[in-house]
């Protein structure tokens, strides 16, 4: 009986990894647009992430529905699976924040070079009298 808990722990978990990815694969798209190499490569972690938290979740949901009675090794099993979902889903969230923090720092060459446009323009200004 104590097992149906985990069931609800698993299920709310999955709700929050889906939107968490939803997210992290947005923040991906706009720092590095499709079809870099980098873009793959970000996406290709996360989707391998994804693969493992849902394994995990399966797994864990599988041994809750499957088990005829408590037992503590099945619930210790299934602790050990919510535990690497919630380890998963932090790590997102580590990756979420890193992208967040540097979303504009590919504007920062941008700005550097119209600073740079600038001052050369503005020493030319004595080029033209």
């Amino acid at each position: 009986e104590s097992l149906k808990n985990y069931a609800w722990e698993a299920e709310e978990l999955k709700s929050i990894y889906d939107s968490k990815e939803a997210i992290v694969k947005d923040l991906i798209a706009k720092r590095f647009e499709p079809p870099q190499l980098t873009y793959t490569r970000f996406i290709g972690v996360v989707d391998k992430s994804t693969q493992m938290f849902t394994h995990q979740a399966d797994s864990a949901l599988t041994m809750i529905n499957l088990a005829n009675e408590y037992s503590v090794k099945i619930e210790e099993e299934i602790k050990s699976k919510i535990s690497i979902m919630k380890n998963i889903t932090s790590k997102l969230d580590d990756l979420t924040n890193e992208l967040v923090l540097t979303i504009d720092k590919s504007d920062d060459e941008d700005i550097n070079n119209l600073f740079d446009d600038m001052s050369n323009l503005i020493k030319s200004v004595s080029d033209y009298d």
